[in-house]
């Protein structure tokens, strides 16, 4: 009786975990239910007899449904379970769109700095050229002074020159004078010879005459000697050297002298056209020296043009990623707001079915508890009802731990929504403190900007000071100095309105 007693209680545990399946007839166990499913109120839908031997008692067995079936059950959990993954999606997207923002921030160049680099790039090349053109004017400034002064020189040797010749011609001059004073080759006395005088003469008158003759001859040979003297007097030996002196002058003159004075002369021309040359050499070199400031302006400008146009194109790509990944977290934000909403609901779909579950499980445990006292009053003892109770309290206790794990899995989705909200306030942020670098940073470069124009009006003012030394030193040049400052005015009036830009 006892064996039996146990079989029958062992069969009725086996009805109540749960829920309740059909018995099987004869020996075979009881399919044990699933821990999914729920209690219900329902009829009975079959009679069995006991198992035990010659008994002829019936008890009732209740197949009691579910309040939802197993593929409502799959579809709930793969609901969830897709939930989870779409939003695990969705966090993965968002770390993605996370780095590409980041990515495209680190690799964006910002107008500032394209700006600024320009600004360098010009002031070094306006830098390079402006030493380069001071050299070429001060060497073009020192060719000029130096071809000045040749001509200067020229002009006062060739005064000197006619000085020279006008002192030697006089000394020339004098010295004729002085030879012909003393030139007595013109005078020549001569006394006529008389014959047959000596004979009609008385001695005295002879002797006389002879005296007189002597005399004469006396005189002539003075004269021959004053003409020819043997011994010069201080006068004679001073003209005679100065007679000297200007036929060596002359001489001089005409073999030494005129070959020096013209061989200085054409070493002046020949150095006065070397000067010249060396003019043309950097006029030359100055136009060409413009024409590459021309090319290298040129270049600059279509270099600013292109860099321009891609910087458009990168703002206008930048705008449009930008655009697309505020829409994207816009669609994240929906989503998340979507996951939650749907989440909420869940949420309250299981606090509803939960509520539903105690309720058709205090019925059941009321009917149970009717049909078990009636059972028990005729089967059972005392003590299997108290082994029946210890089973509901143990079901009892798996409903609340899983109630517990639904709070700990809908604790932990709000706490993931609420640390997605803090990242999107968080990038707002970064996004705040960006642009306000940007504007400081712009503001720096203004301030740069300005100090470089001040620099600009100093270079300025000490070019047209050299200009105005220029004028002042030779006019030749005016025009070339004037069409280069034009031309630095031009470019640098170029950078200004790019920094202004």
């Amino acid at each position: 009786m006892r064996k039996s007693l146990d079989k029958i209680s062992k069969e009725m545990n086996s009805t109540y975990s749960y829920g309740y399946s059909t018995p099987s007839y004869g020996n075979a166990p009881y399919s044990t239910p699933k821990s999914s499913d729920y209690y219900s109120t329902s009829t009975p839908t079959a009679v069995n007899r006991l198992s035990y031997t010659g008994s002829s008692d019936y008890y009732y067995y209740y197949s009691t449904p579910s309040l939802y079936s197993k593929e409502d059950q799959v579809n709930i959990v793969r609901r969830k379970e897709k939930l989870k993954s779409d939003i695990a999606q969705l966090r993965q997207r968002y770390k993605q769109l996370k780095l590409e923002a980041q990515k495209i921030k680190k690799e964006k160049v910002p107008e500032g700095e394209i700006t600024f680099i320009q600004a360098e790039t010009k002031d070094e090349s306006s830098k390079n050229n402006s030493i380069q053109i001071q050299n070429l004017l001060s060497d073009l400034f020192e060719h000029v002074q130096s071809a000045a002064a040749a001509r200067a020189f020229v002009s006062v040797f060739e005064q000197q020159l006619k000085n020279e010749e006008k002192q030697r011609k006089y000394f020339c001059d004098e010295s004729n004078a002085i030879a012909s004073l003393f030139d007595f080759t013109e005078y020549k006395m001569e006394c006529p010879s008389i014959r047959c005088l000596e004979q009609k003469l008385q001695p005295s008158l002879r002797e006389d005459y002879r005296l007189e003759e002597r005399r004469l001859n006396k005189m002539n040979n003075e004269l021959v000697s004053l003409a020819c003297p043997t011994s010069l007097s201080s006068i004679q030996i001073e003209a005679a050297t100065n007679v000297v002196k200007l036929t060596d002058l002359q001489c001089k003159l005409s073999t030494v002298g005129l070959h020096i004075l013209r061989a200085d002369v054409n070493h002046l021309q020949k150095a006065s056209e070397e000067q010249e040359m060396n003019i043309k050499k950097k006029s030359t070199e100055v136009e060409y020296i413009r024409r590459k400031f021309k090319a290298i302006e040129i270049e600059n400008q279509q270099s600013e043009s292109a860099q321009n146009a891609q910087l458009l194109a990168n703002e206008s790509t930048y705008q449009q990623q930008f655009e697309c990944l505020d829409r994207e977290i816009a669609e994240l934000q929906k989503k998340i707001d979507e996951s939650a909403f749907h989440f909420d609901e869940l949420e309250k779909s299981i606090k509803k079915l939960n509520e539903e579950k105690i309720v058709v499980a205090s019925s059941q445990n009321s009917t149970a508890q009717t049909e078990e006292s009636i059972i028990a009053d005729e089967i059972f003892n005392d003590d299997e009802y108290e082994y029946e109770e210890e089973e509901i309290d143990e079901n009892e206790e798996e409903l609340k731990n899983w109630n517990q794990m639904n709070q700990i899995k809908e604790n932990q989705l709000t706490a993931d929504k609420i640390k997605l909200q803090n990242e999107i306030n968080r990038l707002k942020k970064q996004y705040e403190d960006t642009k306000k670098k940007l504007r400081n940073d712009e503001f720096q470069l203004k301030e740069k900007i300005k100090r470089l124009y001040t620099k600009y009006s100093t270079c300025k003012k000490k070019i047209k000071e050299q200009y105005l030394i220029a004028c002042s030193s030779s006019s030749n040049v005016e025009n070339d100095i004037a069409d280069v400052l034009k031309h630095i005015d031009s470019s640098i009036n170029q950078l200004k309105s790019g920094f202004e830009l």
